[in-house]
């Protein structure tokens, strides 16, 4: 049996009226996501002057921006502070053109942070003298010079956030051992990146729109390995020293030694304590490294590639200065690291 249930106009009406209420309030992020949430403070300045006298409108901007933070779980994050000024010239207060724009944007900025706190990312877009040029005829408030007088807040969510986990296995020769390929849509303006390597060594690069390295970690551990008798591990110095010249294992953050004598001096480099040297030691990646770098060094080669161990390497990452995307090489087993980037 079916119930049917007829509903009056009036209370169609306040169900939609309901709705319309409840979207306004909360279901904006898919709109955010496209277009910032706009708030003009340009009252909170006397003309010609960039201490804030009033803060009503920038106090009532701050509250409802800490609404918008809170209701949109993160998606938002960034307030950008929009700040101009007219080329009327700023006479008797010591000024120089773009002073005005500026330091009213300084002055937004602290005022935000003194309420706000680093709950959200703050951005300077300091636009300095707009609009047409000074014409002493017209006078200083004409609606020519006026409109280009303006702070504005923008709130928005900044792609600059992302956390990158790699897939944990061992790249193949065949595609250079990379592991990670990942383009500036996930990571848009400026930001760090930062490898967590884990003990096992990997190699990340920014690369820009021209496919030039702009940055390069080099080889680096993050963690402390297994073996506490050995500084680095020899079957990872053995498989980089192999790689060396390969797309993967190249580039002038290298970390390279030069063996000069005999093969003791490499084992010296490799040991915490050289005189505790087991030659019985069949732990792979320690007997089968020995062995490899044992044949390498026989073979004529007297440069090997160390690695770095540090407890993170972070690296800038632009997109206005051309930055294209990241590359993770991972030519040594099951690494796991991650990569995380944040503005």
């Amino acid at each position: 049996m079916k119930n049917l249930f007829d509903i009056s106009s009036e209370e169609k009406n306040r169900i939609l009226n309901l709705h319309e209420s409840a979207t306004k309030n909360q279901y904006l992020i898919s709109e955010q996501k496209i277009k910032p949430i706009n708030f003009n403070i340009t009252d909170s300045f006397p003309s010609g002057k960039y201490t804030l006298n009033k803060t009503d409108e920038i106090d009532k901007s701050i509250n409802q921006i800490n609404k918008y933070l809170k209701s949109s779980k993160g998606l938002l994050n960034t307030i950008v502070i929009n700040s101009s000024e007219s080329k009327v010239p700023n006479r008797g207060v010591g000024l120089k053109p773009g002073d005005l724009s500026k330091l009213r944007a300084s002055e937004v900025e602290k005022y935000i942070k003194s309420k706000l706190g680093d709950s959200v990312n703050i951005k300077i877009n300091d636009l300095g003298p707009q609009g047409p040029e000074w014409n002493t005829s017209k006078g200083k408030d004409n609606p020519e010079y006026t409109k280009f007088q303006y702070v504005t807040l923008d709130l928005s969510a900044q792609k600059c956030n992302f956390t990158y986990s790699g897939s944990g296995k061992q790249g193949l020769p065949s595609n250079d051992y990379i592991t990670a390929n990942e383009p500036d849509t996930l990571l848009y303006d400026k930001g760090t990146l930062t490898l967590d390597s884990g003990s096992i060594p990997d190699r990340m690069v920014v690369i820009d729109n021209s496919g030039k390295i702009t940055q390069d970690t080099g080889y680096i551990a993050t963690q402390k390995h297994q073996y506490s008798e050995y500084k680095y591990v020899p079957l990872y110095v053995s498989t980089l020293t192999e790689l060396i010249n390969s797309v993967a294992v190249s580039g002038n953050k290298l970390k390279l030694v030069t063996i000069k004598n005999d093969f003791k001096e490499l084992l010296n480099i490799l040991l915490v304590n050289p005189s505790e040297y087991n030659e019985k030691d069949n732990r792979r990646e320690i007997n089968e490294g020995i062995v490899n770098l044992k044949n390498q060094f026989n073979k004529g080669i007297r440069t090997f590639v160390l690695y770095d161990i540090v407890k993170s390497l972070p690296i800038p990452f632009d997109t206005n200065l051309g930055d294209k995307k990241f590359v993770v090489y991972s030519p040594l087993g099951n690494t796991g690291y991650t990569v995380k980037g944040t503005c």
